[in-house]
């Protein structure tokens, strides 16, 4: 089936600031760029983290936030507790405007322990927010650049671990055909049932044009599939009348389902839209339900804005990671 060409809603945003005190950073030794041949070892106690051409281990107990909030809003961090380490990618960020070259912007004590995905072609980040400074070390893995803040040993165990990627630890391809064509639908029929599932993985992706492709991916249990298979027939939550007369690419999540003899269903999820919500196999589309989206936007793949339409769907699980 050809679906309608989404177009941009308005988002609600809902952003985590947090900070802490001050200190001057040492200059890390500038590394040299990770090899793109080979993947490394998993080091015990961290876990992989993908983006776009770049995979990188992090420690397990990190957590998941908008890299453009640590990363371009330093100042408003200061003023707040410490923040947790985490794991970003482009997102939310408060409107707030910071000096650009203080030193307190690349230092641990400031604006804390973290690992930040952005295309290399991003011309919203400025060259101040991604510069080898203080406790900070930048580099490039393709099209992607890789943020890493942290102290010395740690930070050298990160980067050490960095490399190009294809595809990514858990099977999901860069760049699939959805990268570059927006009315891409699979053509199995998507698995209701969890027995016969050996392996679910839900890759997440920017859709219709544009890097990064790849933005994230997850395992989840397979009984994720009953409560999808739950779900009423057809399309939404929709709201066509937030939509604004502007197209671009868009985030969506392809679920990857395998069985012991080897087969591979796949699940387009579309959700960053006012029209077209839903998940879609072969066969045709069920709606976003509360349960069914619990299910599958888990780690990096819970965004962190939503449209208002969509308030029941992710306003809960946000809360439960944010505490707000």
């Amino acid at each position: 089936m050809r679906v309608m060409r989404p177009e941009i809603w308005l988002a609600v945003a809902i952003v985590l600031v947090a900070g802490c005190g001050v200190r001057g950073g040492e200059t890390p030794t500038e590394p040299g760029t990770p090899s793109a041949s080979s993947t490394p070892e998993l080091p015990d106690g961290f876990r992989w983290e993908s983006y776009g051409s770049a995979q990188v281990a992090v420690p397990d107990d990190w957590g998941w936030e908008s890299a453009s909030q640590r990363l371009g809003q330093w100042c408003a961090i200061a003023r707040q507790p410490a923040p947790a380490p985490a794991v970003g990618r482009p997102g939310s960020a408060t409107q707030v405007g910071c000096p650009a070259g203080d030193p307190r912007e690349t230092s641990v004590e400031v604006t804390g322990e973290f690992v930040a995905f952005t295309p290399v072609d991003d011309d919203t980040m400025d060259a101040h927010r991604a510069a080898t400074d203080g406790d900070r070390v930048v580099v490039e893995l393709g099209e992607t650049r890789l943020i890493v803040q942290a102290e010395a040993g740690l930070r050298d165990r990160i980067l050490a671990s960095a490399h190009r990627i294809d595809t990514d630890h858990l099977g999901c391809p860069v760049s699939p055909p959805l990268v570059d064509d927006e009315d891409w639908i699979p053509s199995t029929e998507f698995p209701t049932e969890p027995s016969g599932i050996t392996r679910l993985v839900a890759c997440g992706y920017t859709a219709g044009g544009g890097e990064p492709g790849l933005t994230g991916s997850v395992a989840l249990d397979p009984d994720a599939v009953a409560a999808i298979a739950r779900a009423p027939e057809g399309s939404g939550p929709n709201d066509p009348s937030s939509c604004l007369s502007i197209d671009g690419p868009r985030e969506v999540v392809v679920l990857r389902a395998s069985s012991g003899e080897g087969q591979l269903d796949e699940l387009l999820v579309r959700y960053d839209d006012c029209r077209d919500g839903g998940f879609y196999d072969g066969q045709g589309v069920r709606q976003l339900t509360p349960g069914a989206v619990a299910g599958v936007f888990a780690g990096p793949l819970l965004p962190d804005h939503y449209a208002g339409h969509h308030r029941e769907l992710f306003r809960p699980l946000l809360e439960e990671r944010y505490g707000r």
